[in-house]
């Protein structure tokens, strides 16, 4: 039976030959790409289509449908990209029946497909990835799609296109080119490397989640063959019966024994890929150690995402997978404070203080032991300068409300305090305060929108500045009414497409009570806790990890220097 895939999913292939065919309801074309380990092409060799069909361990052939031939046995590249596409002046692949990819193995066998779903305009779309994960070989859906049709895919990995090359003459290119060709969102480099990041993550849980499945049936089948021994009691009392005990234990243990060394070979051919690829994160995504930050400057793009602690599992606690969430943020990020505290205090004592787009937060929060003091605003800063070195200066501001009095939104600002290029506001201290900025920042929203769907966002440059937003709510929900929090609702679910993001600090226990307009929006974001736990399950197994959070580096001098070259460096 043939397996279907969705996107961003991937299966281990287990024969020498991979053949692609593609089922269409349209005239389209199928070529591939040979990517080094830079997600680039190599030559002019490296590009495999109708005009040039052949490359080592690749061949473009046609019949009933077009197809591309793969010998994994002669690929001399770590990767390669499949792709289907129409010609430019055709109608884009949207506006037929989703294509279906099919992957077929040496004797013609269907082994696995893929329904490009969701397609609109776009005329090339990237359907699989051939790729190699230690000595086996992995196929993973993509579905990446592109309006420029095949001359902007084929661009963005190295190959130069002639400028105004009529249908069907795309041309390989002498040598590579030069420079780096504008991309278009979801294929820059850094796209490439969260894409990796979220390949090993994706990896490690299907591993975990095999190995527990391997543990469960070893256990299942030795309690059966006990319960079985035992339910005759002739054979419970006969000769021999401790030596089948004993055997049968040896055989759980067996098995045991190998999906632990296979499991521990995968987390240590993963961990090695990790530690390779976090020498190319950008700062934003890398630990606080990392190269990256000590050799900070300013940015001159938006980050596609940024860290937000670690990740780990029981049965490999060495596997620290960073936690890399999407930007802009498609929900609030909740630091979760967890632990009851008195918000009219006024000031903070020990007492005091005590979940990619592909996780997913528990409903209820598992219970945390007691936290160190401080950790919630330790997490706050570093998650806040995080966001600000993940784009250029000017290109986000800080609109903070402080409710409570108790100076956790002042007290990580150091120089950016009156910096203008930073806030977009004074803090709010007040309800009246509070309601303002709320108010303002639902207009901004929606006059964002407005001028989108009438195609005049330009028309917005002398009422709105361009920079995003993050919205940073301490103590929340202290001080906020149902007015306000519907408020704030708006901005979780409206507000990520007109670049208002949303940073919410408090303890999960401030929620009860609070009615079901503040526990829905609890559940529709990521929870952060300030102390580990496993609330976190990934999308494609179900498999939970510990969630470490992100306190920021030993050193806290890097963070008042960025935050210093932040609020000193002229904007863009």
């Amino acid at each position: 039976m043939t397996v279907r895939l969705i996107k961003g999913q991937n299966l281990a292939w287990a024969g020498n030959i991979v053949k692609v065919v593609v089922e269409v309801a349209a005239p389209t074309d199928v070529s591939a790409l040979l990517l080094g380990p830079n997600g680039r092409v190599r030559s002019e060799h490296d590009f495999v289509f109708y005009n040039q069909a052949t490359a080592p361990g690749v061949s473009w052939s046609t019949g009933r449908h077009q197809q591309i031939t793969v010998d994994l046995r002669t690929l001399d590249v770590p990767s390669l990209m499949c792709l289907i596409s129409v010609d430019p002046g055709a109608p884009p692949l949207g506006s037929v029946t989703p294509p279906r990819a099919v992957l077929l193995d040496e004797n013609d066998s269907p082994v696995t497909d893929f329904l490009v779903t969701g397609l609109t305009t776009e005329r090339a779309v990237i359907a699989w990835e051939i790729y190699r994960r230690g000595p086996a070989w992995k196929v993973r859906a993509i579905g990446q799609g592109y309006d420029g049709g095949l001359a902007e895919a084929v661009t963005v990995h190295g190959v130069e296109v002639e400028e105004a090359a009529p249908t069907h003459t795309i041309t390989p290119p002498p040598r590579l080119a030069d420079a780096v060709a504008p991309t278009p969102p979801g294929t820059s480099d850094q796209e490439r490397l969260y894409r990796q990041s979220v390949g090993i993550f994706e990896d490690a849980a299907r591993s975990t989640v095999g190995f527990r499945s391997a543990v469960s049936f070893a256990e299942k089948r030795r309690d059966d063959e006990l319960s079985a021994a035992l339910a005759d009691p002739a054979a419970r009392n006969a000769p021999g019966s401790s030596a089948a005990r004993e055997a049968t234990q040896r055989r759980y243990e067996d098995l045991v024994s190998r999906a632990r060394a296979d499991h521990r070979k995968d987390i240590t051919q993963l961990s090695a890929e990790l530690a390779e690829l976090q020498h190319r994160l950008p700062a934003p995504m890398s630990d606080w150690n990392a190269a990256a930050w000590q050799q900070w400057r300013p940015a001159t793009q938006p980050a596609v995402a940024t860290q937000a602690g670690h990740l780990s599992l029981p049965e490999a606690p060495d596997f620290q997978m960073p936690m890399l969430v999407g930007l802009p943020l498609s929900r609030p990020l909740w630091i979760d404070t967890a632990g009851a505290f008195n918000p009219g205090a006024g000031v903070v004592s020990p007492d005091d203080l005590s979940s990619l787009e592909a996780l997913g937060s528990a409903d209820h929060p598992a219970a945390v032991p007691p936290p160190t003091a401080g950790g919630w605003q330790a997490m706050t800063k570093a998650l806040v300068v995080r966001f600000l070195a993940a784009c250029p200066v000017g290109g986000i501001k800080l609109q903070i409300s402080d409710l409570a009095g108790r100076g956790s939104a002042v007290s990580f600002l150091g120089p950016l305090n009156h910096s203008s290029s930073v806030l977009a506001g004074p803090i709010a201290t007040t309800g009246a305060e509070l309601s303002q900025m709320l108010t303002g920042l639902v207009e901004r929203v929606d006059l964002i929108e407005m001028a989108r769907r009438a195609g005049s966002l330009d028309s917005l440059s002398g009422e709105l500045d361009a920079a995003e937003r993050l919205v940073v709510l301490t103590d929340f929900p202290y001080g906020f009414d149902d007015s306000e929090i519907a408020k704030v609702r708006f901005l979780a679910e409206e507000g990520a497409a007109a670049g208002v993001q949303l940073l919410v600090i408090g303890s999960h226990a401030e929620i009860e009570g609070r009615g079901p307009l503040v526990a829905s929006f609890f559940r529709g974001c990521l929870r952060l806790p300030v102390e580990p736990d496993d609330h976190l399950g990934d999308g494609w197994t179900g498999t939970t990890w510990t969630f470490n959070p992100d306190m920021g580096p030993a050193d806290g001098a890097l963070l008042d220097r960025i935050l210093g070259q932040v609020a000193n460096s002229p904007q863009g």
